[in-house]
């Protein structure tokens, strides 16, 4: 398949490939020199909300059943921050 660059450096992807790729409009594509001078590699970059999508509740195979996922629950011998005032101070 030949394609030809316009000239505002646009080209169009053949149909076959873009039914073949599952293209739609808005898909972004990241181009990238190849090996020779000649050559360059596309690739699809994956919509960020696609991968969220995929990646929700993923961390949950690994947490251990009962514990809660705050991470600032369990770390004996850390008490709150101190205050700034003294106890000794007398009102005014």
């Amino acid at each position: 398949m030949t394609t030809t660059i316009t000239g505002r450096n646009q080209i169009t992807i053949p149909a076959a490939l873009v039914e073949r790729m599952g293209l739609t409009p808005g898909t972004r594509i990241a181009w990238e020199p190849g090996e020779v001078a000649d050559e360059f590699i596309c690739r699809v970059v994956p919509d960020p909300a696609v991968l969220a999508v995929k990646l929700r509740g993923a961390g949950r195979q690994s947490l251990k059943s009962g514990t809660t996922g705050d991470s600032r629950s369990g770390r004996g011998g850390h008490s709150s921050p101190r205050s700034l005032t003294s106890s000794s101070s007398q009102p005014r």
